[in-house]
């Protein structure tokens, strides 16, 4: 009887000796692993890239209805990105609002008209906000979360574009809309005559160069 006992104590101690040196198996190759995700994380190279200004560009498109529209550029003053690795992580640009131009073909009054009259207090104000601002986040699935903050109001998008690491440059290009629903100005809410209203919708073609 007192062999049996002793036989059963040393099996209960082999028993918890390998559960022990199990978990120590297990723990060491989680920290392994961790470790090299670490190290992974470590080695992936942070960069910034600046905005080549001549070499990139920002129309728009915006509308009442697809026979009423009118289409033209817009200026970027600065702008850059962070990088890790090949990931695009995060980036700000400032836009000219005074810039804001017309490249409809019309005689050059009717050109200088409209241009006054969208710089004007009734539809951008651009005396008062000269300039607007993007934030951009990181670059996941084809979508850049953007923040255009303008006028005083931040306008939240997902935006579809595509982004390409090549030779010490990162391009950004892509045609979508941005929805600023909320602008209060005038010239955005509905003509109590006509009916007509500026859609709110406007659409855009960005090419965009930076370079370390």
């Amino acid at each position: 009887m007192v062999y049996l006992i002793i036989f059963v104590r040393k099996l209960i101690t082999m028993k918890n000796f390998n559960l022990l040196l199990f978990a120590a198996a297990a723990a060491f190759v989680s920290s392994c692993g961790g470790a090299a995700e670490e190290k992974m994380e470590e080695t992936a190279e942070a960069a910034t890239y600046t905005m080549d200004m001549a070499a990139s560009s920002l129309t728009w498109t915006g509308m009442k209805s697809a026979e009423d529209k009118h289409s033209g550029t817009i200026k970027m003053t600065k702008g850059s990105v962070e990088t890790l690795g090949d990931a695009l992580t995060s980036g700000s640009f400032t836009i000219d609002m005074k810039s804001l131009s017309t490249t409809d073909d019309m005689p050059a009054d009717k050109v200088e008209m409209l241009n006054g009259h969208l710089k004007a207090e009734d539809f951008f104000n651009v005396e008062k906000y000269p300039t607007a601002t993007v934030k951009v986040g990181e670059y996941k699935d084809g979508k850049l979360p953007t923040t255009i903050t303008l006028m005083g109001v931040d306008f939240i998008n997902e935006v579809p574009v595509n982004v390409e690491m090549k030779d010490d440059k990162v391009m950004i290009t892509g045609s979508f809309d941005f929805d600023f629903s909320g602008i209060s100005t005038k010239g955005f809410t509905k003509n109590p005559e006509s009916g007509e209203q500026i859609q709110s919708l406007f659409k855009f073609d960005l090419n965009l160069v930076l370079i370390k």
